[in-house]
């Protein structure tokens, strides 16, 4: 805007200075006309200017409206209990025979009643084992082979008969009874010293319980005797030669 009218102003001078050098001294018009179709002059072509420069009018900054988002609302965490659980009991568990290389250890032998022997339920039998002392030290009559898990059968800890020395072997027996129930049931027995430590081998008695003995084999098969039999001798040929 101040360069349109500097520019105005600059028109003007030089109108009335071109007026003023183009006056002829024998010219007979009259001043104050040519200064006032100077200034009309001058202001028809400040206007002309006015009309072609457009007015910048600034426009104002876009401002940015802040528009607050609704709250969102979180639940809170909530625990859930757990169903009750039942209360655990722990079953003690009998001690576990100390290793082979402890200086009291024991070896199988043998057994009178093989596994799996059928008994009818409520019959009472015996189980012999054979054990071998394989280690460092003697049995006293305070050792004893102990019960140590599964099926008792009614069959009750024994200690040994006698003292037995590195090397030797002793029977020991157990008397059971047939549960009522049947099936197979097992029993394990292990051997302890006199410190109430239990030693391997771990020994058992398995059998199975049945109602009846009508159609089953027996218990134990009876040991066959044998019956020598004569083989004849040949007659005298009395072929010739």
């Amino acid at each position: 805007m101040f360069q349109v009218r500097k520019l105005a102003w600059t028109l003007a001078a030089a109108s009335l200075l071109f007026l003023a050098a183009c006056g002829s001294p024998a010219a007979t018009t009259d001043p104050n006309v040519r200064y006032t179709e100077s200034a009309i002059t001058v202001q028809a072509e400040l206007t002309r200017i006015a009309n072609l420069t457009p007015s910048s009018t600034p426009t104002p900054p876009a401002t940015a409206t802040f528009t607050p988002e609704p709250p969102t609302s979180t639940p809170a965490a909530t625990n859930t209990p757990l169903p009750p659980v039942g209360t655990a009991t722990n079953t003690p568990l009998p001690p576990t025979p100390t290793t082979e290389f402890a200086p009291d250890r024991a070896e199988y032998v043998s057994e009178n009643i093989p596994d799996k022997t059928k008994f009818v339920a409520g019959t009472s039998f015996t189980k012999t084992w054979t054990l071998r002392n394989t280690g460092t030290t003697t049995w006293t009559t305070a050792y004893a082979l102990r019960f140590f898990g599964g099926d008792q059968m009614g069959g009750a800890d024994v200690n040994l008969p006698h003292e037995v020395k590195p090397g030797e072997t002793i029977d020991i027996s157990v008397t059971f009874t047939a549960p009522a129930s049947t099936g197979i049931k097992h029993g394990n027995w292990t051997l302890q010293n006199d410190k109430g430590q239990n030693f391997k081998p771990i020994v058992w008695v398995e059998i199975e319980v049945v109602s009846s003995l009508a159609s089953t084999s027996t218990t134990i098969a009876a040991t066959p005797t044998l019956t020598p039999t004569e083989t004849p001798t040949p007659a005298a040929s009395t072929d010739v030669p």
